[in-house]
């Protein structure tokens, strides 16, 4: 009897490792991971889909639209399409595209995005960018979409499986005839205030971080309404 209890000891010791495998070749398939011993065995997956949508606004928002012929529209409901920069309107059950060139300005709820084709220095024409701050100082910020790739990782089952709609940011200086993307470059950005005293004393008073748009903005707004276009 001790015999064959020893013999059920070592069997057990040495099945051990295999059922071990075995459930964790088990929670592998069902989590749709790749498994240790087999290659990509278990649950069809499905494919990635892209989620998420190129709009500015989650849904349709009503806006003033100032034309190129001097005429203002208002009460129309938009979306801004970042993957082409269009404008978009309900008409009916569909759906129409404005024409771009038409429009000079729209303001939703006291935000104001302007063609960029009225700005000067400006390369991408094709896009209407929000007036941040107004002043001999200009600020304006570019929306944008991009697509992240999936981030899923088969060895440890984790991560998303699809693909994912960002909107992204890219802001803009215009002082006198330049025209300039913001960086996180502190001495760069602190140039534009120089001959200011009153300014640089707020800046190291309100100990305002430069190389953040948030900081840069606040600084510009006190800038400016000393000093207004």
């Amino acid at each position: 009897m001790k015999k064959l209890n020893i013999s059920i000891m070592i069997l057990s010791f040495f099945c051990h490792p295999i059922l071990a495998q075995m459930l964790s070749n088990v929670e592998a398939i069902e989590s749709g991971g790749s498994l240790t011993q087999y290659n990509m065995i278990g649950k069809e997956r499905p494919a990635p889909e892209v989620k998420g949508d190129y709009y500015l606004f989650e849904d349709w928002v009503v806006a003033d639209l100032s034309l190129a012929i001097d005429k203002t529209i208002k009460g129309q409901q938009l979306n801004l399409n970042l993957q082409d920069g269009d404008i978009e309107i309900p008409y009916g059950e569909n759906v129409r595209i404005l024409n771009r060139e038409k429009i000079k300005l729209f303001t939703v709820d006291n935000r104001n995005f302007i063609n960029a084709r009225y700005i000067e220095g400006v390369n991408n024409k094709d896009a209407f960018l929000e007036i941040m701050e107004k002043g001999r100082i200009k600020v304006y910020c570019q929306y944008y979409s991009d697509v992240r790739p999936p981030t899923y990782v088969p060895g440890l089952a984790v991560g998303d499986r699809n693909y994912k709609i960002l909107i992204k940011e890219t802001y803009y200086i215009q002082w006198g005839s330049s025209f300039e993307i913001f960086s996180n470059d502190k001495k760069r950005n602190i140039k534009y205030f120089e001959g200011d005293q009153l300014t640089s004393e707020f800046i190291r008073k309100e100990k305002l971080r430069m190389n953040k748009i948030a900081d840069f903005l606040e600084a510009t707004r006190f800038y400016n309404n000393r000093h207004p276009d």
